[in-house]
């Protein structure tokens, strides 16, 4: 954002000199418009101005945020543990009942 004219400078122009052109009959409807786009543009500079500052350290560079995010994971944790005891215990059931079952089957081979 130098000192140039840019693209939206000249759209900008573009739309007060059609503005102007339709209004040209219309003197006081026109200034009154005109004079709104101005107040816009006082506006929209002021904000980028603040824009600038608010996002930029003392010496003009960008400032970095830093995030800090504190997460209470105890009852996730709890939760999976216990998940996870839920699990050796029906693991360990399987196991037995598959025992059992072979037991059984080989028990009618031999009958």
């Amino acid at each position: 954002m130098g000192n140039g004219i840019t693209t939206n400078d000249i759209q900008r122009q573009a739309i007060k000199d059609a503005l102007a052109e339709e209004l040209k009959d219309k003197r006081v409807l026109r200034d009154e418009a005109l004079a709104l786009i101005d107040e816009d543009e006082r506006k929209l500079a002021e904000l980028e101005r603040l824009v600038k500052e608010k996002d930029s350290l003392p010496d003009g560079k960008p400032s970095d945020i830093a995030i800090t995010i504190s997460a209470d994971v105890d009852e996730a944790v709890t939760g999976l543990k216990r998940l996870q005891r839920e699990l050796r215990e029906t693991t360990k059931a399987v196991r037995e009942l598959e025992s059992a079952y072979k037991d059984l089957h080989d028990a009618e081979d031999k009958a």
